[in-house]
């Protein structure tokens, strides 16, 4: 990349993919196996319009009236764009968010889980989902602890209107190998366990630790910083 001038979304694009394509190299995986998801929060529709016209497909937000304010944007209804919902879903807003995104990836308790699977009845549609395993101990992280995940496995595997297509963790927050290499080795080995019908999807890694878990058997990984920079504007929760 040059480093005279800012890089361009393609050009930044491109560097990730090799990034992406040398980890696999050296893993013995296909470059093909794993799939980006843009981490596009805070970020306007001009700059998600101009990653989705660069080749992305794949789009994470976290909040949900600003992702729906981009669902409806007119320069991102590109038939291509799959979106994903990142962040914690609050109950109330489920009705918000069933059918309108291609996976929810932030399924982080079983009263969630039922209140998804309600609603997609009501709709009559099925809906994607992620299990979010909690690897981090600080009280604030959400997700299922490990030693809940089969029974959450089973529970979701029972309803008509969820699909589950795998698991989704973040890693402790201080992207050290010495502790997210662990926390991704168990999150893999969770998923192994899982039904092949459900064993699509293991959503796990980031701008800082994306490589290590691909060593460690990421299918997606969620990419912000890494290509739309540092978030100048300062999240709010919507």
């Amino acid at each position: 990349m040059m480093q005279s001038e800012p890089a361009s979304m393609q050009q930044r694009i491109e560097y990730l993919q090799q990034r992406i394509a040398a980890v696999c190299m050296q893993n013995g995986r296909s470059a093909n196996s794993v799939q980006i998801t843009a981490v596009s929060k805070t970020m306007p529709a001009e700059t998600v319009a101009e990653a989705a016209e660069a080749g992305l497909t794949h789009f994470g937000e976290n909040y949900v009236q600003e992702a729906l304010s981009k669902l409806a944007h007119p320069l991102l209804q590109m038939p291509d764009i799959r979106w994903h919902l990142l962040g914690h879903l609050q109950r109330n807003k489920v009705r918000l968010v069933v059918g309108r995104f291609a996976l929810i990836e932030s399924v982080d308790s079983l009263a969630l889980l039922h209140e998804l699977e309600n609603q997609a009845e009501k709709l009559q549609t099925a809906q994607p989902v992620l299990l979010q395993v909690k690897l981090d101990s600080t009280p604030a992280k959400t997700g299922f602890a490990p030693a809940d995940v089969q029974s959450a496995i089973e529970t979701a595997l029972q309803m008509h209107f969820i699909q589950l297509h795998g698991l989704m963790g973040i890693a402790p927050c201080c992207n050290l190998q010495e502790e997210t290499r662990p926390a991704f080795r168990l999150l893999y080995n969770m998923f192994q366990s899982m039904p092949e019908t459900a064993r699509k999807i293991l959503s796990m890694g980031m701008s800082a630790d994306f490589e290590t878990a691909i060593q460690e058997g990421a299918t997606h990984v969620r990419i912000g910083t890494a290509l739309f920079g540092q978030r100048l504007i300062k999240e709010t929760r919507i």
